[in-house]
Parts: C-alpha cells; structure tokens; sequence
C-alpha cells in the first residue's frame, strides 16, 4: 500500500510501514520510543539484532556540551595504544605527534568549526527534508512529481538495548597509523560520553510496523 503526503511541500510517497513510523515518532510526546529487533547492517557480514528504546528527542545542546566536555579532558596519557603503528617514513613521526594532529580535527569537528562545502550541502537537502527531528531520505521524483521514500533516519540516545543476536562482524582492514590514533581517542571519548546515534527504518532489510507509541522493526 502506498501512502503520499506533502512535508515540508514536498509530495513524496511512503509504505504503510514508513508512514506509521512518521506518526509513533510525530506521537512520541515523551520522546521514548521502542525499537524490537532492529537489525544493525553497518560492518556486519550478518547483521546484529536488538530490542532498543530510544529517546528521539534528547537535549541535543546539553548532549553535545558533554561530549565536548569530555573530548577536552582526553589526553595521550588516557589512550590505549596498544594496536598503534608508527608512520613509515612520514610526519608525524612520533605517538605524541600525531596525537596533537588528530587531537586536534577532532576538537575543531565538535567545536563546529569545520564546514562541508556549499555544493555538498545543497546535494545533502537535494535529496533529504526533515520531520520531527528526523530525516527522510528521497528517491528522485516519479513522472507525477512524487518522491518515493527510500528510507528515515531517526537521530536518537540509545537508553536501553537487549541483543538478541550478536551477529557477525566483517574482518576489520588494515588501518594506517592515523586511522589508528583517531579510533583510540573515539574508543575512549565514547566510553566516557553518551552520543547521538542513528537509528535507519525502511531500508531493503528493514520493515517497520507501529504499535502504539513503539516502532516493531524486523520481519
């Protein structure tokens, strides 16, 4: 069954499944919703299955002061480099280094002071329009000028989660030596600070179902 609506004057068409998802998420008045066995795709060779509750409308301010927080009191000494390689025969050369490198981007990411370009914005709003804190990803528009949905992402602070299937991971590649250094400092950053996670419904392996106030993933 196909559903249209307009949002933010666009006309696009969704399933039963998304449309019902945009309602529990528009109805969340407290901001909790349910996810039952959603299945998580990204680096998985199968995926992993969990039931989550998520809180789609955190405070994003205070969320992000936090983690800027605690990027900030990281320091070389905190990190476990264990798995860190030397650069062959580039600079930096030295732990310390590339450190006060990396360190560096990432504080200048959190503290907003990097910019995509202007034409990779535009592309990103091309083919997006939000909803509820959410954003709805478009297909190009059909010959009626419909944009069918090709899927919704719901921004949102994991609260709970219960794996029911811890899935398979695919084999990690080889990652240089600042690939290295950036994943300690995100490995450390995220154990001591909440973040915003995305949560992705109606994509090819994922089908939504409402009941109530809760999104019921899975088939």
């Amino acid at each position: 069954m196909t559903i249209v609506r307009t949002i933010a004057n666009v006309t696009i068409s969704l399933t039963n499944d998304q449309a019902n998802a945009l309602d529990a998420i528009a109805n969340a008045k407290a901001g909790f919703v349910g996810i039952k066995a959603y299945k998580a795709t990204t680096g998985m060779v199968t995926p992993k299955v969990s039931n989550v509750t998520l809180n789609i409308k955190p405070k994003y301010e205070t969320i992000k002061a936090s983690r800027l927080r605690d990027l900030e009191a990281i320091t070389i000494e905190d990190l476990d480099l264990r798995d860190w390689i030397p650069p062959q025969g580039i600079s930096p050369a030295t732990a310390e280094e590339q450190f006060a490198q990396v360190y560096a981007e990432e504080l200048a990411k959190a503290r907003g002071e990097t910019r995509g370009s202007a034409s990779h914005a535009k592309a990103h709003d091309d083919h997006s329009i939000s909803y509820e804190g959410a954003k709805i990803w478009l297909e190009a528009p059909n010959a009626d000028g419909v944009r069918p949905v090709k899927s919704i992402n719901i921004f949102a602070l994991p609260v709970q989660e219960k794996v029911i299937d811890k899935g398979v991971r695919k084999p990690a590649p080889k990652s240089g030596s600042k690939v290295l250094m950036r994943k300690a400092i995100h490995r450390l950053w995220n154990k001591r600070s909440c973040s915003i996670k995305t949560y992705t419904i109606g994509s090819a392996d994922k089908h939504g179902e409402i009941k109530g106030m809760s999104v019921v993933m899975g088939d």
